[in-house]
């Protein structure tokens, strides 16, 4: 009986190490190109965030901020991740230092945006459009070239909120009188955007206030992507 009861305290260690060691070390082989796709994310997460803080302080419109706040969200959420598999992560996303950037190309994009939006409050909201759509496209060019579960989870709720977001700067611009037509998108993938009801869980997903999109992607009863 005692000898029994040793083997089976050995074979159980043994066995659970077999088991689990394998699916630790899935997680973190990812490639050169997925490396670069998340850091690109972590950037253009904070680039989205900074000039919607930018443009909240300078017309007031809650719409910004709404954003800006699950733009926060979604900053921490490629960032953990960034930081769970060890990428260089850049000084100035790590410091937190607004409208600063490590790619050039999106600290010139930034500083471009802030300057047209800071013209009138309808270029800044077809600027928020305009940074959703740049978000959808390389999303989904992120999704079709990762097979990691992981990412691709990411990326998929990060895409459903940019299209919320798309839509909510669009009716603010309907509701300022101005048609909004896409820059970046095709014109089809817009209007199938555009068309379709707000997805659940997938709105604007402030700190303080998680609450979903009705059916018509309006404000709800505690407070969505409407501002």
């Amino acid at each position: 009986f005692n000898s029994m009861r040793i083997i089976k305290f050995i074979v159980l260690p043994i066995l659970i190490l077999i088991v689990v060691v394998p699916v630790f070390g899935q997680s973190t082989t990812f490639t050169e190109a997925e490396k670069e796709s998340v850091l690109l994310m972590l950037e253009e997460e904070k680039l989205a965030r900074d000039v919607y803080l930018a443009f909240g302080d300078k017309w007031g419109n809650k719409v910004f901020l709404n954003i800006a706040d699950a733009e926060e969200i979604h900053l921490e959420s490629v960032k953990q991740i960034a930081d769970e598999n060890k990428l260089n992560i850049p000084a100035t996303v790590e410091k937190d230092i607004k409208g600063k950037f490590e790619n050039p190309d999106l600290q010139k994009l930034y500083d471009e945006m802030v300057k047209v939006g800071s013209k009138s409050l309808i270029e800044a909201l077809k600027i928020g459009a305009k940074i959703e759509e740049l978000d959808i496209k390389d999303l989904s060019e992120a999704i079709a070239n990762t097979n990691k579960s992981n990412l691709i989870r990411l990326y998929t709720q990060l895409h459903m909120a940019s299209e919320n977001h798309l839509r909510a700067f669009v009716r603010n611009l309907d509701e300022q009188g101005h048609v909004y037509s896409p820059v970046i998108l095709t014109k089809a993938r817009f209007d199938s955007i555009i068309a379709a009801q707000g997805k659940k869980d997938s709105c604007c997903a402030t700190k303080k206030d998680k609450a979903s999109c009705d059916s018509k992607g309006k404000k709800s009863k505690k407070n969505c992507c409407k501002a």
